[in-house]
């Protein structure tokens, strides 16, 4: 057991266990757990189980049974940050403060290249859990003219600016990927499962 378990360490498996009772043995989380970034790690790889659903709503479909060698993780919700990419000179993560960080906020701090931009079609690829996370189409020109809200980023979100106007979703995640795998070692889960694996 990893992170921010109240008793985390290793544990012998003397008999079959699943994943709520491995997760038991923690003896419950700090309330700086990150429950929506929890994963289970099975040989180097995250498996794709909702650890969010599984203690916040019960869901038992995620109840799976554990093998030796599994750790469980639940990260803290500190130093959370979000990755920009697209039409930037150097992409990237960037860090949310304190005071929290909206997309506007988030772009003005990195630089944008010389070759232009298209804010009316900005990509947030938002991870839920694990298992789960949304795509959003943001129109940044409407928030600057006080159109439209503010758009709150959240912790592991992905940003891409397009240099131009995309046609589709897909165009676009094509086009971040490379990007994508340089991190791939610090993005959500769901990024990494959804994206990183089907992309290989």
């Amino acid at each position: 057991l990893l992170g921010q378990f109240r008793n985390s360490g290793t544990f012998y498996m003397d008999r079959p266990i699943n994943l709520l009772q491995g997760i038991a043995l923690g003896n419950g989380y700090d309330p700086t757990a990150d429950l929506s970034a929890a994963r289970l790690i099975r040989d180097k790889k995250v498996v794709p189980v909702d650890i969010y659903t599984l203690l916040t709503k019960g869901d038992q479909s995620q109840n799976v049974w554990l093998k030796p060698g599994d750790a469980i993780y639940i990260p803290d919700n500190k130093n959370q940050q979000v990755f920009v990419f697209g039409a930037v000179k150097k992409g990237g993560p960037v860090p949310i403060p304190a005071a929290g960080l909206n997309l506007a906020q988030a772009i003005a701090s990195v630089e944008l290249r010389d070759i232009g931009h298209d804010f009316r079609y900005i990509r947030i690829i938002r991870s839920l859990s694990t298992t789960r996370g949304e795509l959003m189409v943001v129109d940044l020109d409407k928030i600057l003219r006080g159109e439209a809200l503010p758009l709150a980023l959240k912790g592991g979100d992905i940003v891409y600016i397009p240099k131009g106007s995309l046609g589709t979703w897909n165009d676009a995640i094509n086009e971040i990927l490379p990007s994508l795998q340089i991190f791939s070692t610090i993005l959500q889960p769901f990024v990494q499962i959804k994206y990183l694996k089907e992309g290989n």
